[in-house]
């Protein structure tokens, strides 16, 4: 399991990657907060 990073993620972000674009938490739980925004970000600009 991923070591937890220093400066979470908010809820909301960890809620929406998981429930929205399909990942696994443990996936989410590796990223920092900027790639997991940027990941967000790129599924609401092409789907993926």
């Amino acid at each position: 399991m991923p070591e937890p990073l220093s400066d979470p993620q908010p809820a909301d972000l960890v809620h929406m990657l998981i429930n929205r674009v399909g990942l696994r938490e443990s996936e989410v739980a590796a990223m920092s907060k900027v790639e997991a925004v940027e990941r967000l970000n790129r599924y609401g600009i092409d789907g993926t």
